[in-house]
């Protein structure tokens, strides 16, 4: 568009009046066009902006609800399973609640991970270190899927003491 303008100023320096007249008309009409579809795509970029935050907010929300909904239940998990940690169980009972500990505060902390990341917030307090026999949790889960009705897989672990194998895992 400048450059029409330039050439139709040159034009009129030559006494060139109706071909600069016409690069002139012609160089506004072009100024005016590329005026409409900016301002059409300023308009169609602020409307995908507002949808996207809407969609965000949405899935923030979900995020959030669901965070409400299993909060309440694996606090309860972990609750239950500290008084019946305390309560005096058999060595293989107390191996068996060792791995469901694991498990739920391993859900505990997924659960955390995910609303801080919804909340854009990536620090919070961790959990305290959690104590626990690495093979004794590897056979528990193995006798656990063995259990279910239609267990298609054998599992052998030939290992008969785990007190060696202990671990502490640090969130």
């Amino acid at each position: 568009m400048l450059l029409v303008l330039i050439t139709a100023v040159i034009l009129i320096s030559f006494n060139l009046k109706l071909p600069a007249g016409c690069l002139i008309i012609a160089g506004a009409s072009l100024g005016i066009i590329i005026v409409r579809k900016a301002s059409s795509l300023n308009t169609s970029f602020k409307a995908s902006l507002k949808e996207f935050s809407s969609m965000n907010e949405r899935k923030d929300g979900v995020i959030i609800d669901f965070s409400h909904r299993i909060r309440e239940p694996l606090n309860n998990l972990v609750i239950i399973s500290d008084m019946l940690m305390e309560s005096g169980l058999q060595k293989k009972q107390k191996e068996l609640l060792e791995t469901f500990i694991a498990s739920t505060n391993n859900m505990v902390t997924t659960v955390n991970e995910l609303t801080m990341q919804s909340a854009g917030n990536l620090s919070y307090e961790h959990r305290k270190a959690i104590r626990f026999n690495l093979f004794s949790t590897i056979q528990n889960t193995i006798e656990l899927y063995s259990l279910k009705d239609e267990a298609n897989i054998d599992f052998i672990l030939n290992k008969k003491e785990f007190n060696e194998f202990e671990c502490l895992a640090i969130p």
